[in-house]
């Protein structure tokens, strides 16, 4: 990835997320100007570990992205995940527990670990009915041969489809998670508040090392199988942290 690259690449996501063209390519001059561990190598660093625990599951298919041309037309239930966020060891047991044939979608507890604005260093919230981020799977009988992928692959899309859908089953597991580290997009719009100064960010850093020395076993009472994803993530942070461009 070079800037020219992530330039173009990042306005097709900024549309997506109704920001400005240019706001995710200033995030990364951001982190570039404070960090001397760059916005591209924490972003890899943060996938290799997502990478590695997507693909060592059991009785899941990985399916790296490539511009969804590549995804198999099997009889299963599809799950869309970020390229930083985490599944545990029961996602494939438990989605082949269920039926395609009837059911079109499943749901279940999300998991959030380090966002700037929750309370709590991780959360687990309860069964709601919504989905939220990565805590819902399709059927391969609702896609129909993969025909409605545009309506599940991205979140807010797939949020606006199940909403709509019946015969969605909600099941009390937590076997994903969503990793809000401080390089996540969404974390650094939130915990910057439009403040795009390299103190700021310093300290969303900080202010994330801090908060993660709070996480207890009860934070993560269904997902204990976050700790050493975490752990990991967290260890990434303070090499970044030590890292500050003086």
């Amino acid at each position: 990835m070079t800037p020219e690259s992530f330039r173009s690449l990042s306005g097709a996501f900024c549309r997506l997320w109704g920001k400005p063209e240019d706001y995710v390519f200033r995030l990364m001059q951001l982190w570039n100007e404070t960090f001397a561990i760059g916005y591209f190598e924490t972003r890899a660093r943060l996938k290799a570990i997502s990478t590695r625990n997507l693909s060592s599951l059991t009785g899941v298919e990985f399916v790296p992205y490539d511009g969804y041309r590549n995804i198999p037309d099997k009889r299963a239930f599809y799950l869309f995940m970020d390229d930083d966020d985490w599944a545990g060891p029961d996602l494939g047991p438990v989605l082949s527990a269920q039926s395609p044939e009837e059911h079109n979608a499943l749901l279940w507890r999300a998991v959030n670990i380090g966002s700037p604005q929750q309370e709590f260093p991780a959360f687990v919230w309860g069964l709601n009915g919504r989905c939220m981020t990565n805590n819902y799977a399709v059927s391969s009988a609702w896609l129909n041969h993969l025909q409605m992928l545009d309506e599940v692959t991205q979140h807010a899309a797939a949020s606006a489809t199940l909403a709509r859908l019946a015969d969605i089953v909600q099941l009390d597991v937590a076997i994903t998670a969503s990793n809000k580290s401080p390089c996540s997009s969404v974390s650094l719009d939130r915990g910057l508040d439009g403040n795009f100064s390299p103190e700021k960010l310093a300290g969303l850093v900080e202010d994330y090392l801090v908060r993660m020395k709070t996480l207890l076993p009860e934070h993560i009472w269904m997902a204990q199988w976050v700790a050493p994803l975490v752990a990991e993530t967290v260890a990434l942070f303070y090499q970044v942290s030590a890292s500050r461009i003086a």
